[in-house]
């Protein structure tokens, strides 16, 4: 995932969605808790990652993962809706 602001440390990391709306936004961070990734809203266009105090790579691969699938879920989804209408 590409973002355009993305600040924090190890512990407190937040990225900011440029093309996404609050809708979306909440919608991503509901989708990302029932896949068990600790993550919150921040702001109108963030999304606050939460990692436990241990934090390894292979613990952020699994969390991308999870976003990226998220992600290609809302996507397929978005373009199942179109076709519809």
């Amino acid at each position: 995932m590409q973002s355009q602001t993305c600040s924090g440390n190890i512990t407190f990391r937040t990225c900011k969605l440029p093309y996404a709306r609050t809708i979306s936004r909440d919608e991503i961070v509901g989708r990302l808790r029932l896949a068990g990734v600790l993550v919150g809203g921040c702001g109108e266009r963030s999304i606050r990652f939460r990692p436990a105090l241990i934090l390894r790579p292979e613990h952020a691969e699994v969390m991308l993962d999870r976003l990226g699938g998220v992600l290609a879920g809302m996507e397929e989804e978005n373009r199942a809706k179109k076709m519809r209408d």
